[in-house]
């Protein structure tokens, strides 16, 4: 019984020391593979972030800011002008050549902060050049205004000649950023990239004709 014994000590002997060596060596594997991920981490921390949207690199304002355009000043205060000259107007106008002339008026300033608030150059140009509309509308006013009678012709001549300075103004502003875009074309957007990306889808009548080819 006592060989026995011994026997079943040194085998329960030798299954614990498998048991602990089995243990441990799973320990180590497990901090080696922690060890690497945190290298892993620390290498990808130390990365700079990369952006996801080809935009993200462009500069968040593309257009110069609009309040130091001489042409967005210029016409402001030219709105103040406009403004000052049409209350003298009879109240029969109040509807008519009045409001038309001051709707003409802020449209300039007004396009030509919403074209500069916009991401891309074509649609700021867009705006400019309805700017450059409303300031001839405004230069026409002007003749009518003079020809009723409602302003003399030396402020008619004067306000008109600051209209048609906006107006060269706004001409510099298109040619400018329309050359902008020619030399230096703006990134197509994601939306239009997944477009072109993806394939077109088969029409049914084109399914059903490849499907009789393969099964007659």
């Amino acid at each position: 019984m006592s060989g026995a014994c011994a026997v079943r000590r040194a085998s329960c002997v030798v299954l614990r020391a498998t048991w602990f060596a089995r243990r441990h060596s799973g320990f180590v594997r497990r901090s080696s593979v922690a060890g690497r991920g945190a290298a892993c981490f620390a290498v990808e921390s130390a990365r700079p972030p990369v952006s996801s949207s080809r935009h993200a690199s462009a500069p968040a304002t593309r257009m110069s800011n609009y309040r130091t355009l001489d042409a967005w000043l210029q016409s402001r205060a030219l709105v103040r002008e406009i403004y000052e000259l049409t209350s003298t107007f009879p109240s029969s106008e109040a509807f008519g050549l009045t409001q038309q002339m001051r709707r003409a008026v802020t449209s300039i300033p007004s396009n030509i902060a919403e074209g500069h608030g916009r991401w891309t150059r074509r649609d700021c140009i867009r705006f400019l050049h309805i700017a450059r509309g409303s300031a001839f509308e405004l230069d026409t006013q002007l003749f009518l205004a003079e020809d009723l009678g409602f302003i003399r012709p030396d402020a008619a001549e004067r306000l008109r000649g600051k209209a048609d300075r906006v107006a060269q103004m706004l001409n510099g502003l298109i040619r400018y950023y329309a050359n902008a875009q020619r030399t230096d074309p703006e990134p197509r957007s994601a939306k239009h990239e997944a477009q072109s990306t993806q394939p077109e889808p088969r029409s049914t009548k084109h399914q059903a004709r490849s499907t009789t080819a393969t099964h007659p």
